[in-house]
């Protein structure tokens, strides 16, 4: 059996050929819903790189069962925009909610997985999610239910799964793009140096307690006190500044009422939020390996399809 899983989000496109269920072969593309120019160049480009990576494996259209597509694919700036299904929600109206057509060029029939959203009276409680659905639904057997799962990046989700293992609230925090914009378009890009390597356990609690103790502006603006008046590190102060922008989430993942936290993403992230968790929280978090990360959205978006009643 052979499926084509298609993960097209802002910035870039994943295609993976999966053959009995494993990810074969891949293709990236360094396009997606915020710049690929429109439906009909994405489309093109998407067309142009499933059939060389069928072509490269001694594929043809024809052996293709589907292909499934989520993320930012089924956006307003998409491939086939779909209406989020409103929280909560399962895989069952995961599959319920797919819709079936073909993209340009191809002939395989393609089916699209819906996002999410958080139904609120303010946009303070409102949130909305296109891709995580199908990555959370491919960790579940790692968290199980009534877990709370964290899948860090330049938005981080916070998704809450309850007792019927259906997505019932999630919250998206920037911490990811804070990253990258303070580090490089502020005061602080002589201080926070993104190349380096691990991190400084002490310096990432040190900022941790910072900002829970007098706010991010403030905190933030000691990374570079520390550079210029006490000459520490440049691990130390990347260390600090990862904590202060951590300190949010973490807080939030406390007052939380799932106890049980399963930490996915690259390991720069993922190992810095287990640290504070454990040194500041009760909760039990459990880490996800790298393997189960990279291949987690394609297994939930094939879980998602293959559903039967």
């Amino acid at each position: 059996m052979y499926y084509i899983a298609l993960d097209g989000g802002t910035t870039n496109t994943r295609l993976r050929l999966i053959t009995d269920g494993a990810v074969s072969a891949a293709k990236k593309l360094p396009l997606g819903a915020g710049d690929a120019g429109g439906k009909a160049p994405w489309s093109a480009a998407v067309a142009k790189a499933a059939k060389e990576l069928l072509s490269e494996n001694n594929l043809a259209q024809r052996d293709i069962a589907a292909v499934i597509a989520s993320g930012m694919v089924t956006s307003e700036y998409g491939l086939f925009p779909l209406a989020h299904l409103p929280a909560p929600a399962g895989i069952a109206d995961l599959h319920a909610g797919m819709a079936e057509t073909k993209i340009d060029g191809l002939t395989i029939p393609c089916f699209f997985i819906p996002g999410i959203k958080q139904n609120a009276a303010s946009a303070e409680d409102a949130d909305m999610m296109r891709g995580e659905e199908a990555e959370v639904i491919g960790l579940l057997s790692f968290g199980g239910a009534g877990c709370t799962y964290v899948l860090p990046g330049t938005h981080c989700k916070h998704v809450t799964v309850d007792g019927e293992e259906r997505i019932s609230r999630f919250q998206t925090f920037m911490t990811g793009e804070m990253i990258a914009a303070l580090s490089s378009a502020t005061i602080l890009r002589d201080a926070v140096d993104l190349s380096v390597k691990g991190y400084d356990p002490d310096a990432l609690l040190r900022g941790y307690d910072a900002a829970a103790k007098n706010g991010l502006g403030a905190a933030l603006f000691k990374t570079r006190i520390m550079k210029n008046l006490f000459a520490e590190s440049p691990l130390a102060c990347y260390s600090f500044f990862l904590g202060v922008l951590l300190a949010d989430e973490i807080q939030s993942l406390a007052r939380g009422e799932a106890k049980k936290v399963l930490i996915a993403g690259k390991p720069s992230l993922r190992d810095p939020m287990l640290a504070l968790i454990e040194k500041r929280t009760d909760l039990v978090a459990v880490p996800c390996d790298a393997d189960a990360i990279e291949n987690a959205s394609v297994l939930g978006a094939i879980r998602i399809f293959e559903y039967e009643a």
